[in-house]
């Protein structure tokens, strides 16, 4: 093992996947892939909060509806899931108050309160609808209402606010109610407890993609520290505080601790998944001598710790300036324990520098002697936990590219990485052979794209697409697998138009696109227009098609009905499925004359298929069988026949989003 000095490498768009298909590829390809473009992780979500699809509106004062479109706020945005939506009374003309909005919860629920969150687009005021004073009110059959709460919000405010009833109350249906002027709601959800004799239980782990971090890397003894946590799952989370080195970290180990949900040690009646909490520092003055500190999210168990964040506290007047450039790890060994050739699963251990004073973790990369692979992103990102080694298993289903013929281990420290990396040799014999490249494909998925065309996800598309055309003239092309639009308003397809006019000059790569959720969202119109927007600025002949290219044939599935709009889920009709089957039965066996994918051997080699949507249990984000209250974003009605039908061809990749989970979420 040596150390080596890094290149300085350009800046690189982290979500650019490219395939590079050779004639000696072996890894087997019942793969199912998920990428996204999005800065931004989808929202954890609680099994205690009801939002989006579980919410139905089934009653409202007014909305504002507009058949162009563009300035359309309807009732059903309050409990779409997303933020940037918003319901708001009528004003064309204008609705009087009092303003109501009445939801179904879909069964009977025990209810401690709810959450509003206020317009996003930066009007949030009062005469613009934030919600100020309020009433809230329960039903058992939706029609004999009986208020439970009555307050008011801070009407000024852009963020979320929290009310909680005085005591839980069972109810099927709620409504929220105002004299103000004006309403305007972003995002409502329903608190809910367990039903009645049914105790919470807690499966505290990685998968509950719990988070907390610091608002800054060093204190000095003394100073107020504040952490901000993600992800808790009951009312008794606590944060606690160990030293670095205390593994692990319970009872006389903890130097301070605090309720998540009240940032007290008096816990909350209710959970309250992210927020923050303020250590005072006076009052931990004697507890956090100088050194190295961990933050933990302890499950109820006080000794479970699902999510950490490493400070440092200095003595008072000490240098609180964040830590200089990490060193590069120690020492690094890698263990295959899969046979397939090109398969990367196995176990990874990393040696820590030996000064860890403000390490936070390391990044995993495959690179050769001068450093990692160019265009590749982390494999993944291996927080630093005080372990020595720090152990790493690397799943099954990861391939080692083609050009590795090292594993690469760089130091963090916060936001800064060693410049120097620690290394271990691949075994020759592990790494397919090198051979013809047959061709390239790239694929990128939820953009998401704005009316604005300053909008980061419009600058991040057009970026994307510069570095495309730049980097692979010769691509097969550039596959978008949904969402491409937010909203399916036409002002973001003319975005999208104006973006792909704009950066592909003539003769760049055929750009093809799937079907997303969003790019039939917009409410109140019909699915037979937003299609037609979507044909006639992609140039696609329909919700699912097949693409023709000089050296492949590739598969597009989409929604062929609404219920995308209302939960998420793609609708393949059966006309959808046994389109895909008769495809598949020819181009998925070899069978089809002039067949790209094919080998010498007359094998049939890999068939691309894309769709929004990800089948249950295949990607990060989808894993019910993981966590059945987090991990929901799976989406097609007819997963088990598609399943089975994808079954019969392993050769078959599979190409998702929608999940917005990152992208090292493995």
């Amino acid at each position: 093992m040596k150390h080596h000095r890094l290149p300085v490498l350009p800046h690189l768009l982290a979500l650019l996947l490219t395939l590079a298909l050779a004639l000696a590829l072996s890894l087997p390809l019942a793969l199912s892939l998920s990428f996204t473009l999005l800065p931004f992780p989808a929202p954890v979500l609680l099994a205690e909060d009801l939002v989006g699809p579980q919410l139905t509106v089934v009653d409202f004062s007014s909305e504002q509806p507009d058949p162009n479109g563009t300035y359309q706020y309807l009732a059903a945005y309050a409990v779409d899931g997303d933020p940037d939506t918003f319901w708001n009374n009528a004003y064309r003309p204008k609705a009087k108050p009092p303003h109501h909005i009445t939801l179904d919860l879909g069964a009977t629920a025990l209810v401690t309160g709810f959450r509003y969150l206020p317009r996003q687009d930066g009007y949030s005021l009062q005469e613009n609808g934030n919600l100020g004073p309020y009433r809230f009110l329960v039903s058992a059959d939706g029609a004999a209402f009986d208020e439970v709460a009555a307050g008011a919000f801070d009407a000024a405010a852009m963020t979320q606010s929290t009310a909680l009833l005085d005591a839980p109350v069972e109810a099927r249906y709620v409504r929220l109610e105002t004299d103000m002027e004006w309403i305007a709601v972003a995002e409502l959800v329903i608190l809910t407890g367990p039903p009645p004799g049914v105790t919470p239980t807690v499966t505290p782990g990685p998968e509950l993609r719990a988070s907390l971090s610091t608002d800054q890397p060093v204190y000095e003894q003394g100073e107020d520290i504040v952490v901000a946590f993600a992800g808790c799952r009951h009312p008794v989370y606590r944060i606690g505080i160990c030293p670095a080195d205390a593994a692990p970290c319970q009872g006389s180990t903890i130097k301070a601790w605090l309720y998540a949900n009240s940032g007290t040690k008096t816990p909350g009646p209710v959970v309250v998944e992210r927020g923050n909490v303020e250590f005072d520092g006076a009052a931990i003055e004697t507890a956090l001598v100088p050194g190295q500190y961990v933050a933990h999210l302890l499950a109820e168990d006080w000794t479970t710790s699902v999510a950490t964040a490493r400070f440092i506290v200095v003595e008072k007047g000490g240098n609180t300036t964040p830590p200089t450039q990490p060193d590069p790890p120690s020492g690094l060994s890698y263990r295959r324990t899969v046979e397939q050739k090109g398969g990367a699963g196995g176990q990874v251990e990393i040696v820590p520098p030996a000064d860890t004073l403000g390490l936070t973790g390391f990044d995993l990369y495959w690179g050769d002697a001068s450093g990692p692979l160019a265009a590749h992103t982390p494999i993944a990102r291996v927080p630093y936990t005080g372990e020595n080694p720090t152990r790493f298993p690397i799943p099954d289903g990861v391939a080692i590219p083609r050009g590795a013929t090292r594993l690469l281990a760089l130091s963090r420290s916060w936001d800064l990485a060693s410049d120097s990396f620690a290394d271990v040799a691949l075994d020759p014999g592990a790494l397919l052979p090198e051979s013809e490249l047959l061709y390239s494909f790239q694929v990128l998925t939820d953009l998401h794209l704005a009316t604005d065309a300053a909008h980061l996800h419009n600058r991040q598309f057009e970026a994307a697409l510069r570095d495309l055309v730049a980097t692979d003239p010769d691509s097969l092309g550039l596959f978008l697998v949904g969402d491409t639009t937010d909203h399916s308003l036409e002002p973001e397809w003319e975005e999208f138009a104006r973006i792909v006019a704009a950066v592909r000059p003539e003769g760049s790569p055929p750009l093809y696109a799937a079907l997303g959720n969003h790019d039939f969202a917009a409410q109140g119109d019909r699915y037979e227009d937003l299609i037609a927007l979507y044909r006639r600025y992609t140039g696609a002949p329909g919700p699912y098609f097949r693409a023709d290219t000089d050296a492949g044939v590739f598969l597009v599935l989409g929604s062929q009905s609404m219920s995308s709009r209302a939960s998420g889920f793609a609708d393949l009709g059966e006309d959808q499925l046994a389109w895909l089957e008769e495809q598949l039965s020819t181009v998925g066996s070899g069978g089809e004359s002039g067949s790209p994918t094919g080998s010498s051997t007359g094998s049939p080699g890999p068939v691309f298929v894309f769709l929004h949507q990800p089948l249950k249990d295949t990607v990060s984000g989808s894993l019910v069988s993981v966590d059945p209250s987090v991990q929901v974003w799976h989406g097609v009605l007819q997963d088990a026949a598609l399943r089975a039908l994808l079954d019969r061809y392993p050769n078959v990749v599979l190409f998702t989003g929608h999940t917005h989970w990152q992208f090292e979420s493995l």
